[in-house]
């Protein structure tokens, strides 16, 4: 993505196969020196135009919000933001001030996704509502 925005590369080269049907990815690039001014740049809103009008999801991952601004100025442009937590992991407080950040710059979060979560076999409430509702059983 870095090169789209430096000039080095086009949208349409930049874009990658993965192997799965439908889903292409565009990778960050190259480190560059200034990250948050390319990302305030014109040419960020012609690559997410770009990409909107040839794909029906455009997902932007970022880097954590409380360590660079890259994820607030990325969050301004996007119509859905999720915030992701590792269990374990992330801290309750950093949550709530990565929360209160995106709030601060009129970000609206719409959900949270946790994730490194380990089902555990010996819940057996927990996997008979995983199985009866994945499997449509009527169990009793």
């Amino acid at each position: 993505m870095s090169d789209i925005l430096n000039g080095k590369a086009a949208p349409a080269k930049a874009v990658q196969e993965t192997g799965i049907e439908n889903l292409h990815l565009i990778s960050s690039g190259s480190y560059p020196s200034n990250p948050s001014e390319l990302l305030m740049d014109n040419r960020f809103n012609e690559l997410l135009a770009h990409a909107r009008q040839r794909y029906d999801y455009v997902i932007l991952d970022t880097p954590p919000v409380l360590a660079v601004t890259d994820a607030v100025i990325i969050g301004q442009h996007a119509g859905t933001v999720l915030m992701i937590s590792r269990y374990a992991h992330t801290r309750a407080r950093e949550l709530e001030a990565s929360v209160e950040r995106l709030k601060q710059n009129h970000i609206n979060i719409k959900g949270v996704v946790l994730n490194g979560m380990k089902r555990e076999a010996n819940n057996s409430y927990d996997y008979y509502a995983y199985d009866a509702y994945h499997s449509g059983n009527n169990k009793s």
